[in-house]
């Protein structure tokens, strides 16, 4: 774009792009450890009743019964939580 700009001007005879763009830098992924996601599901999901986790490695694996209506704000709530995934076992009663 610019490179085309300065190639109207009258008696310029070529044009040297030196241009770089840089990538901008990302924010490296936080995964929480298994005492952190314990910890912080039983406040996560205290008012829900049925529902467990087992965590292991990062990964959060749900179980128990759950009401279909309530499940969203499980899984939201486990979500804020960073765990490295979530394995939604729990059962829809």
């Amino acid at each position: 774009m610019a490179e085309t700009g300065v190639k109207a001007v009258k008696g310029l005879k070529s044009v040297v792009n030196n241009c770089t763009i840089a990538m901008p830098v990302q924010a490296p992924v936080v995964i929480n450890n298994d005492d952190a996601l314990t910890t912080a599901f039983k406040n996560a999901v205290k008012d829900v009743e049925g529902v467990t986790a087992n965590v292991n490695d990062g990964q959060v694996t749900l179980t128990g019964p759950n009401k279909r209506s309530s499940l969203p704000n499980v899984m939201q709530a486990i979500s804020t939580l960073k765990p490295k995934k979530i394995n939604n076992q729990i059962t829809i009663k």
